[in-house]
């Protein structure tokens, strides 16, 4: 088998020297995978975003604790998704998970911390 790559919402394939970025489909892993991937892909974009609206906010000295909730909600539909896209990851000969998805983890783990802190650190004092 040639070099692969499979991500969650594409993969990356070379035969003979074609190489290719392609769809999942031809994994043959099924649509439920396939979704699984997707969701993935899209709870790690509105984690990502939750990230940057609360620094956004910490940079302007305002807590807003609900942001840190909705994020903690992305991060564990991320968590959720991302799951499931490991547990079902097809079993094709020589592919294994990569570093992408230990990246991801980690990611996760940040934004856990990031989240549980604001939500425990008190309000800035007033500027006057």
């Amino acid at each position: 088998m040639g070099d692969i790559t499979i991500g969650p919402i594409s993969s990356y394939r070379c035969f003979s020297g074609d190489c290719a970025v392609v769809g999942v489909d031809w994994v043959g892993a099924g649509d439920g995978w396939a979704r699984a991937g997707l969701a993935t892909y899209v709870a790690g974009l509105v984690a990502a975003g939750m990230l940057v609206i609360g620094s956004a906010l910490l940079a302007s000295k305002r807590v807003v604790k609900v942001v840190a909730k909705s994020g903690l909600v992305a991060v564990a539909t991320a968590l959720v998704s991302g799951a499931i896209f490991v547990a079902k990851f097809p079993d094709l000969p020589d592919v294994s998970i990569a570093r992408g998805a230990w990246c991801y983890a980690a990611g996760l783990a940040i934004a856990i911390g990031v989240h549980v802190a604001v939500l425990r650190a008190k309000p800035p004092a007033p500027v006057t």
